[in-house]
């Protein structure tokens, strides 16, 4: 449950945080619309290679790994003020 409550909280948590960003990173509507479907892309992108690394591997490890470098990459994009290294950081999250 708290692997769901993580995934919940970083592809919808973005919400939270674009009103500061439009006005800190200059964002047109295109722009918030990208950095908010970037977890959701990284996603996509990766399911079919984490699924595999969970037949693989075992899924325990995938997972644990996965969660501290999405953390890491959440802390970094609590701490960037330049558009395009959020968007890679928004990216990296949702890949992990």
């Amino acid at each position: 449950i708290f692997v769901l409550i993580n995934v919940f909280n970083e592809t919808m948590g973005i919400s939270n945080v674009i009103p500061a960003a439009v006005c800190d990173l200059n964002l047109t509507s295109s722009t918030k619309g990208l950095l908010t479907s970037m977890a959701f892309f990284g996603i996509m992108v990766s399911s079919y290679a984490w699924g595999y690394l969970g037949d693989v591997r075992g899924r325990r490890w995938v997972i644990i790994w996965t969660l501290l470098f999405s953390t890491i990459f959440t802390v970094i994009s609590v701490f960037v003020s330049n558009f395009a290294l959020f968007l890679f950081s928004r990216f990296m999250t949702g890949f992990l």
